[in-house]
């Protein structure tokens, strides 16, 4: 996760030079995290939790830092308990969020799957939303603000495998009705060394 997120600190300063970035950056809520799936919640009594990185604006020399962009990286296909904790972060504080997850490689079930308990990725992070959205507060921001979810997949190994890019914006308008179908994502793959990938940055702030 922190090779990921290093890649894509060098590609956000060459790319965005007027604004700034913190990583492990404090949360502005509390929460209680434990590795119980159903405890982890938002917490007067809890703690602030840490941002991977956090992308910040400066009107003048004289102003403040404004948060911008909340962004959350994993590796691997993490455990539900550990996708559900990102989740709640970026759903909760108020600006804008993404989760970035990186993959080795894919095959049937990894991205979606409906065997009995086992869960693909985005099975997993589907379930933390409608988990967490079962209380109405949990949603900070307004219907103006967004989580993008990007899955990355390196396909290394595989044989005719082409790395791919897929995403997809979730707004609180879509929350009540929110599915697994991958019918709203969208999927780039690696062909003759270049693809059309998204600026998640300027996405998601301009």
């Amino acid at each position: 996760e922190q090779e990921l997120r290093q890649l894509f600190i060098e590609e956000f300063k060459k790319e965005h030079t007027d604004l700034y970035f913190s990583i492990e950056t404090p949360t502005v809520y509390k929460y209680s995290f434990t590795n119980e799936l159903m405890e982890i919640c938002v917490s007067e009594k809890g703690q602030s939790a840490l941002i991977d990185m956090c992308v910040l604006k400066k009107e003048s020399e004289t102003s403040n830092y404004t948060r911008l962009l909340n962004i959350e990286f994993k590796h691997k296909n993490a455990t539900e308990a550990n996708i559900s904790k990102d989740i709640l972060k970026l759903m909760h504080e108020e600006q804008n969020g993404a989760f970035v997850l990186l993959l080795k490689n894919t095959n049937t079930g990894t991205l979606t799957n409906s065997a009995d308990h086992r869960f693909g990725v985005i099975d997993k992070v589907i379930d933390s939303i409608q988990h967490h959205y079962k209380n109405k507060e949990n949603w900070k921001g307004g219907n103006e603000k967004s989580v993008e979810v990007v899955i990355l997949s390196l396909e290394d190994g595989k044989k005719n495998g082409k790395p791919f890019i897929m995403q997809r914006t979730i707004f609180k308008t879509e929350l009540e009705t929110l599915d697994k179908t991958l019918n709203k994502w969208k999927k780039e793959e690696l062909e003759d060394r270049e693809y059309n990938s998204v600026d998640l940055i300027e996405k998601l702030i301009f």
